[in-house]
């Protein structure tokens, strides 16, 4: 969560694989991974003095956690596993937030 988090408000995700592990994330584009301590901190160092690099990673990490883990997807993916209909479920939820406004 900690990873999609940071992603979601367009910083920058400096990990290890394992931190990583199960999100698939394009490493070097939406993530940046080492194995090691030294790795980490290289990576760091490097990402500060490269301000196009910084802003690249973090514009593409902000996009893949919204397009691949928002509120949208999230909602297409529960729909799909239910077997519901896409249109259905978003007409749903805007019924079951019409209701909870009052």
């Amino acid at each position: 969560i900690k990873i999609l988090e940071a992603m979601a408000w367009g910083v920058p995700v400096i990990a290890t694989p394992l931190a990583a592990e199960g999100l698939n994330l394009i490493e070097g584009d939406e993530v940046l991974l080492s194995d090691t301590d030294e790795g980490l901190a290289d990576i760091a160092v490097r990402l500060c003095s490269d301000h196009a690099r910084m802003a690249s990673v973090r514009a593409r990490a902000h996009e893949a956690a919204w397009s691949r883990f928002g509120p949208q997807a999230i909602r297409d993916a529960v729909g799909q596993g239910l077997g519901l209909d896409a249109t259905r479920v978003d007409a749903d939820c805007h019924q079951v937030q019409a209701v909870s406004r009052g």
